[in-house]
This record gives C-alpha cells, structure tokens and sequence, in this order.
C-alpha cells in the first residue's frame, strides 16, 4: 500500500480532504465527475486546504450525489442565449431523446438531468440530484450517431 493509498483509506472525517497527486480533494465527493460535484472540491497545492475552504465546499456538497449547480448555469446560459428556449424545453420529449442518447438510455440520469435541473431553477421539490452513486450510471462511451440523431430530430421538430 502506497503512502497515498494509506492516507485516503484512513479518513473518516467526513470534513475531510485527502492528498491527490495534483493537491487535495473532498473525501466525500471525489468519485463523483468534477463538473457534477460542489465547487472547491479539489485544492490545488501541497499544503492542507484552509479550514475556511473546506467549510464553504462542505455547505454545498452531496457527497456521493450529483451536484446540479454547474448544470443548471449552463442551462441558464442557454435559455438567456438561445431564441425560444425556455426551462421547460428540459422536459420536451425531443430534448430528453438527446440527453438520454447522451446517457446510455437510462431513465434514472435522464429524470435527474432534465425534470430534476427544471424542477431546482423553479424551487420545487426535487431529489437534488438523484440517489447516492448514481454518477456511476454514465456510460463508459458515448454513441455519436444516436447523439447526433436526437439533436437533428430536436432541431427540426421545434421545441413548442
């Protein structure tokens, strides 16, 4: 065992960061994709994060569930930059056709993705982010093709 394999298998503090080779990261969500966890997770650096930092971070995080902040400003950037688009566009039929290709078809990531992220702009009550470990439902690779299918399908049909 690794000194670095020692020091991530002895936290237990769910405050915790642990050393990564880069610096240090949030004990808690660190499985989870960076762009689907809390802001702050990851300290770049040798020194330990400031007690501050980690508070912060921890305000936020979910640990082992998807983080939905960074979703929905990239949603909010869309609606605000795109002609016609609204919240409600996440919920089209269309639209979720494109984010299940994006997802391997799975029903549970595509709910979280487009009901979950609509239902969290509008304060209605929401899983924030799914079950624990459903990050683990990505798919390995994505099909292109069936992507690029569902995107010239939504295209077409509109989203009225």
């Amino acid at each position: 065992m690794t000194s670095y394999d020692y020091q991530r298998a002895k936290v237990k503090n769910k405050n915790s960061f642990v050393p990564v080779p880069i610096g240090w990261s949030c004990s808690q969500c660190c499985w989870v994709p960076l762009s689907l966890r809390a802001n702050g997770s990851v300290v770049v650096g040798k020194d330990p994060p400031d007690k501050c930092v980690v508070r912060i971070h921890n305000e936020k995080c979910k640990g082992h569930r998807l983080h939905l902040e960074n979703v929905l400003n990239l949603v909010k950037g869309m609606v605000e930059s795109v002609p016609l688009m609204t919240f409600d566009t996440l919920v089209h039929p269309a639209f979720k056709a494109i984010i299940s290709a994006l997802v391997g078809h799975n029903e549970e990531l595509v709910t979280v993705l487009t009901d979950g992220v609509r239902d969290e702009y509008f304060g209605m009550v929401s899983d924030g982010g799914g079950r624990s470990g459903l990050w683990t439902l990505f798919p390995g690779k994505v099909k292109k093709d069936e992507v690029l299918v569902a995107m010239v399908a939504f295209a077409f049909q509109g989203w009225d």
